[in-house]
């Protein structure tokens, strides 16, 4: 049952959840209004945040008017006030301590034998959750692969879809050669890769899947795990239907990116030379 103070701002029988004020607590400063990317706000003759005419169906349900609310008077129906906790802004760290950790990223191809905890991996997903999506989507399933019993055969896989994809790729077959030969060039010895997926007819799946897996390596990073992009992987993956089926990729579905990881043998202790940025200002 919704509160008397928390007013539904349109009728339940949309498929958007119900956009709520706190009327105890609002202070009709229209931030909620302003931070809508939606437009799907507006402030009424009491100075109310309401839904427009057309709010309801131009809802993404992405939270702005709940996050920007200095007053916690925004919410949506069915969301629970813990799912939308303060963020401990003291936790943050300075500038250049921020700098260094994300200069601090290199991608891992040497790793021990022990695989990251499931508490571990349990933790950075739920950093990965908050990964922006497109309209707020958040269209992506995950499929993690948990052994590397089954990562070989999905490098078997890989190496097949490389032979029947792209049979007179030179390089391609020079990699074929060397993973049947017992050298793992898909997977560089790790213990574990996660896997996105996406609607096949979400035209911005790899975007929100390249965004996804790169807060998934950042949230690994602080965790101590390492990871690489598993670009073999991809490009067979999202062609190649045995391994799909392997992996149970649904028909309407489309792999868009992996990251193999685990905990990291070294650690790096230089920043390596990387090009200037080429800007041009108009």
């Amino acid at each position: 049952m919704t509160p008397k103070n928390l007013t539904p701002q349109y009728s339940k029988e949309n498929t958007m959840p119900a956009f709520l004020v706190d009327t105890h607590h609002c202070k009709k400063d229209g931030i909620c209004v302003s931070v809508c990317p939606a437009a799907a706000l507006r402030l009424n003759d009491d100075k109310l945040p309401e839904n427009t005419p057309e709010g309801a169906a131009r809802c993404i349900s992405c939270g702005q008017c709940i996050a920007f609310c200095p007053h916690g008077a925004c919410s949506l129906e069915g969301v629970a006030a813990a799912d939308t906790p303060a963020p401990n802004f003291a936790k943050r760290p300075p500038e250049d301590q921020l700098t260094a950790f994300l200069l601090s990223r290199r991608s891992i191809r040497q790793y021990r034998k022990e695989p990251v905890p499931q508490s571990t991996i349990d933790a950075i997903m739920d950093g990965v959750r908050y990964a922006p999506s497109a309209a707020n989507t958040q269209p992506l399933r995950w499929i993690l692969i948990n052994s590397r019993e089954n990562l070989k055969k999905v490098g078997d896989l890989v190496a097949q879809g490389m032979e029947t994809l792209a049979p007179d790729d030179a390089h391609l077959r020079s990699t074929v050669t060397a993973w049947r030969s017992g050298t793992d060039v898909y997977f560089r010895g790790a213990p574990q890769m996660m896997i996105a997926v996406a609607p096949k007819e979400w035209s911005w799946g790899r975007e929100d899947g390249a965004v996804a897996l790169t807060y998934f390596e950042l949230h690994a990073l602080a965790h101590g795990v390492g990871c690489c992009w598993a670009g073999y992987f991809t490009s067979i993956g999202a062609k190649y239907a045995p391994l799909q089926n392997f992996l149970g990729v649904e028909e309407h579905e489309v792999i868009v990116g992996g990251q193999f990881f685990g905990i990291s043998k070294l650690r790096p202790h230089a920043l390596p030379p990387r090009k200037e940025i080429n800007l041009t200002i108009r």
